[in-house]
């Protein structure tokens, strides 16, 4: 397994293959005409009169899990072309707004950026010979448990974060 990670090339250099291929598939369903009907979910529910009072109730499927359908809106959305020069002026003007949107890239950006000055600083190693100097060796991989349930509950990109932590403490406990 780690054989064929290191063969990988540089994170930069996939993430770079990977808009090759975005905009070349886009290019071929612009060609195609591809089209998609936008369908929103709805979940079913029915009226109900409690106490006198009428409630909108959720319809539960056989499992107990709320009914859901797809109501078509009537919007059709056509594929268009990155490779036209229409679409290479979107693909860069929208760029920011495009990272941005995607919430997970911004926590991680800040955790490394933390975690980059955090050791550059000897913080981390500060941190880790006080935890070790308290945690007993036996319950070392209880609390990295402890550790990565707390880091799930608090922060999103905990599964992030914590793994070279914990790999850095292991290392540090010997």
């Amino acid at each position: 397994m780690e054989r064929s990670g290191n063969r990988l090339p540089d994170p930069a250099t996939l993430f770079l293959i990977g808009t090759v291929i975005v905009v070349v598939v886009s290019a071929i369903a612009a060609s195609q005409a591809w089209t998609v009907a936008q369908q929103l979910p709805e979940i079913d529910s029915i009226q109900v009169e409690r106490d006198g009072v009428v409630v909108n109730e959720q319809v539960l499927d056989k499992d107990g899990k709320p009914r859901v359908t797809w109501q078509t809106t009537g919007e059709t959305y056509r594929a268009k072309s990155l490779l036209t020069r229409d679409g290479f002026f979107w693909l860069i003007s929208h760029l920011v707004t495009n990272f941005m949107g995607f919430r997970p890239l911004g926590v991680v950006l800040v955790g490394m950026l933390g975690i980059g000055v955090a050791e550059r600083t000897g913080l981390i190693r500060a941190l880790l010979k006080a935890f070790i100097a308290v945690v007993p060796g036996s319950l070392l991989t209880p609390a990295m448990v402890f550790l990565g349930i707390m880091s799930s509950i608090t922060l999103d990109a905990g599964y992030v974060v914590l793994p070279p932590l914990a790999a850095a403490l292991y290392l540090a406990a010997g």
